[in-house]
């Protein structure tokens, strides 16, 4: 937790099997595509959110944050 809460950082898992049908589903419904960077992350532009949306898929779960992607650029390690 950072001092003013709102600058924490938070990750969110979501069980899923299926990459590109995790992807085809947001982007149904988001008004522009997540575009996957060459760091492996998906960026997506949340309208009237100060801030964009991250994630990447790693054993089994998307892994989800906003404001910055720091987080999700560490190697995520299998599940053991």
């Amino acid at each position: 937790m950072a001092p003013n809460g709102i600058d924490s950082t938070a990750v969110v898992l979501i069980p899923t099997t299926n990459e590109k049908a995790l992807v085809e589903l947001v982007n149904r419904f988001a008004p522009s595509a997540a575009e996957k960077g060459k760091d492996g992350i998906y960026t997506l532009k949340v309208p009237n959110v100060p801030y964009d949306v991250y994630f990447r898929f790693a054993n089994k779960y998307a892994y989800v944050t906003a404001r910055d992607k720091s987080p999700l650029a560490k190697p995520i390690a299998p599940a053991s």
